[in-house]
C-alpha cells in the first residue's frame, strides 16, 4: 500500500509537471501563430500596396507615352510652319 501511494505521487507529480509543460508549449505556440498571422497580414498589405504601385506606374507611362506623341506631333506642326514662311 505504501509502494501504491508512492507511484501515485509520483504520477501526480510528473502528471503535473506534464501539464505545466504543456501549457508553457501552448503559450510559446499561440505566439508564434500570432506572429504568422501578423506577417501574413503585413505581406498581404504589402501586396497589395505593390499591386497599386504598379498600376500607378502603368498609368504614368501611359501619360507619357502620349505627352511625347503630342511633343512629336507638334515638332511636325512647327516644322510645317516654318517650312511655310
Amino acid at each position: 500500500q505504501v509502494f501504491m501511494r508512492t507511484i501515485n505521487f509520483c504520477d501526480r507529480t510528473s502528471l503535473t509537471a506534464i501539464t505545466s509543460k504543456l501549457a508553457e508549449n501552448e503559450s510559446k505556440f499561440d505566439k508564434i501563430i500570432k506572429q504568422s498571422n501578423d506577417q501574413k497580414i503585413e505581406i498581404a498589405t504589402l501586396s497589395e500596396r505593390d499591386n497599386q504601385l504598379q498600376i500607378q506606374i502603368k498609368e504614368k507611362d501611359s501619360l507619357l507615352k502620349q505627352a511625347e506623341k503630342r511633343e512629336v506631333s507638334l515638332q511636325a506642326t512647327i516644322s510645317e510652319f516654318s517650312k511655310k514662311e
